[in-house]
Formats: C-alpha cells, structure tokens, sequence
C-alpha cells in the first residue's frame, strides 16, 4: 500500500523549509510541530534553520519507505501540517521503479510483549529497515537478542516504490529546500548523488543546510570512501562542510 498525502500547493513551485527523508517512528519534523514526546531537541536547531516557524504555513515534505511509519506520519501531519506533503517511497539514483526493503517482520515486533529490555531492542530494530539488502549491523543486534533474551528475529523484503530525487521534485512541487535531512540507514550517498545530479542541471535548486547519517553505513552497503566521496561532490556542488561526525 503506498500513502500519499495530498496537500494544497499554489500552481508555482515554491521552496521547500525542510524535506526530510527516511523517518522511521521517532525524530521527525511532524512529531516536533505535533508536540508530543517524540520531541527533539536537535530537530528543533534544524526547524531554527527554517524562515517559517507556523505549522500552518510550513511547507515541508517527508519521505518514508515502510508503510506503518509513513501512514503514522501522515495521520500525524494532517492534525497541525496543512502545508506538508507525506510520501511512502524510497530515493535512489535511478529513475522510478521497485525495490526491495527490508523490514522488522511483524512478529518479530512483540507488541505489548517481552521484558523491557527487549521491546528498546525491537524498537531500535523497526528503525534500522534498509533498501536492497539487510542494514549492515542488522547481523550483530540479532545474535545479540538471541544470546539476551533467546528470541531469534528476522528482516523480511518487502517491495517499495523506488524514485530519483527529480522525480520526487516534480511530485512534490517544491524547488529547493531550506533544510535537506537524510536518514536512510546506509542509502545516504546514493540520494545525495541523485540529488546532487538533478541540481547540476538546476544549480539554484541545490539545499541550503544538508544534515546526513555518516556513520559508515553507506561505505559497507557500497565501498569503502563512498561517504567522503559524496562529502567532495557536495563541496565542489558550492557546499560548505560545518559539522563533520565522520565514524572511526
């Protein structure tokens, strides 16, 4: 199932204040204007970025590819978010298609069973899905809980919708965006290469502030350099690197 939020946008493309890609269940924009517990702290300095602060002016788009967290979102967006538009896909480099995710399998969730201890580890795995191949430390957090609490979890593939960054420019309507945030558990670079590919060709559509996971995931789905890779393309793209994380 694809959910798709359709908003009123005026008939010219505007900017964008923040687009925001791979949401999981937590540290999202949308939770931040919604107000809830899954407030965050470093999400309220990116939205400071931002020249509109009125949840009912804010122009946003958020991307998820798994289903449950996109429609959480969307249900959360339409409360106080006129302005933002909720996608279920996933962003690559290439033009629209399928791919494959993977996904905590549903029985593997444990609602409202287990020991604490246990619920934060499933809770951390809902958030680690990853496209085209299980997420690279999916392997050590799974021996991890077998060997703690003797419950053997799983990844399954679900199919998704795969589409370029100009593609979801052209669906969303925006042009360019205040605030770019990817995470995307080691497909990072390959958004910001489809990004970067688009904006060669409209370089004044290139993000104002771009915050990306680069904790090394992107280099063990890829190769080893790839996130310092995309860091240069960035730099020679006009981007200026303020806050290197890079992870030993």
């Amino acid at each position: 199932m694809t959910v798709k939020r359709k908003v009123s946008l005026s008939p010219e493309r505007s900017k964008a204040n923040m687009v925001q890609i791979g949401l999981g269940n937590n540290q999202t924009f949308i939770y931040n204007f919604e107000g809830s517990e899954r407030w965050n702290s470093h999400m309220q300095w990116l939205l400071g970025s931002c020249s509109i602060w009125s949840a009912e002016e804010f122009l946003g788009v958020a991307v998820e590819p798994v289903e449950e967290h996109a429609r959480e979102a969307s249900e959360a967006a339409s409360e106080r978010l006129p302005r933002v538009m909720v996608m279920q896909a996933a962003i690559g480099q290439s033009e629209n298609g399928k791919g494959t995710m993977y996904v905590l399998k549903v029985q593997d969730k444990l609602e409202g069973g287990g020991t604490d201890g246990l619920r934060v580890e499933l809770e951390y795995l809902r958030n680690m899905s990853c496209l085209g191949k299980a997420h690279p430390d999916f392997a050590e957090c799974q021996a991890r809980i077998q060997w703690k609490h003797s419950v053997c979890v799983q990844m399954e593939p679900r199919e998704v919708d795969v589409m370029s960054w100009e593609s979801l420019v052209k669906k969303a309507r925006f042009k360019g965006t205040e605030v770019l945030l990817i995470d995307a558990e080691g497909s990072d670079a390959c958004i910001l290469r489809s990004m970067l590919e688009y904006c060669s060709r409209c370089p004044e559509e290139l993000p104002d502030l771009i915050q990306f996971e680069s904790r090394g995931h992107c280099d063990r789905l890829e190769d080893q350099g790839v996130e310092k890779d995309v860091v240069d393309q960035l730099k020679e793209a006009g981007s200026m690197l303020v806050s290197p994380t890079w992870c030993k």
